[in-house]
C-alpha cells in the first residue's frame, strides 16, 4: 500500500498508466512467496491429542531446532522490521515532497495577501495536515505491531 501511495503522489503521470498484466503478475508473486514462506509450517506442525484435556492441538515438531528458530526471525522480520522499514523510506520521500514550502507562499503568509497567495498558503496547509496524517499512520502501525514483534522476538530467543 506504501508503494502505490508512493506513485501516485511522488510520481502522478507514471500513475495513470497501469498495466494489468504486470498488476496480475505482481499479486501472483506476492502469493507464491507467502504460500512458499509458509510452507514449512505444512511439513513440521502435527495434530496430536492432548493426554490431559483429550484436545486436539496442532503441535510444532522443530521447535528447538536452528533451522525454526531463522525461520521464526525471518518472520519477524517479514511481518514487522521490513514492512516498518518500507513505510519510513516511501512515507519519508512523500513528506519530503509534500512538506516542500513555496518561498512565495510563505513569505506571503503573514503579510497581506492576494486571492493566488491565500490559495498557496491554503495548499500548504493541507499538505502539511497530509504529512502530519502520514507520520500518525506509521506511528500507529509502529506502536500496534511492536509488542507483538518483541514478544515473538523474545520467544524465539529463548
Amino acid at each position: 500500500m506504501s508503494n502505490s501511495r508512493y506513485i501516485v503522489i511522488v510520481h502522478p503521470l507514471h500513475s495513470r498508466h497501469v498495466d494489468a498484466k504486470r498488476m496480475i503478475q505482481t499479486i501472483a508473486g506476492i502469493w507464491l512467496f507467502s504460500f512458499l514462506f509458509k510452507a514449512p509450517q505444512l511439513f513440521t506442525y502435527r495434530l496430536t491429542v492432548n493426554e490431559t484435556s483429550g484436545a486436539r492441538v496442532c503441535d510444532n515438531l522443530n521447535t528447538g531446532t536452528t533451522s525454526w528458530h531463522v525461520y521464526e526471525y525471518m518472520q519477524v522480520a517479514q511481518h514487522f522490521v521490513i514492512p516498518v522499514v518500507i513505510a519510513v523510506v516511501l512515507y519519508g520521500k512523500i513528506c519530503r515532497l509534500l512538506w516542500r514550502v513555496d518561498a512565495t507562499a510563505h513569505a506571503n503568509r503573514n503579510s497581506e495577501r492576494s486571492k493566488v497567495q491565500r490559495r498557496q498558503a491554503e495548499e500548504l496547509d493541507k499538505r502539511k495536515r497530509a504529512v502530519k496524517m502520514m507520520i500518525t499512520c506509521v506511528t500507529t502501525f509502529f506502536l500496534c505491531y511492536a509488542p507483538k514483534a518483541v514478544f515473538d522476538f523474545i520467544a524465539v530467543a529463548l
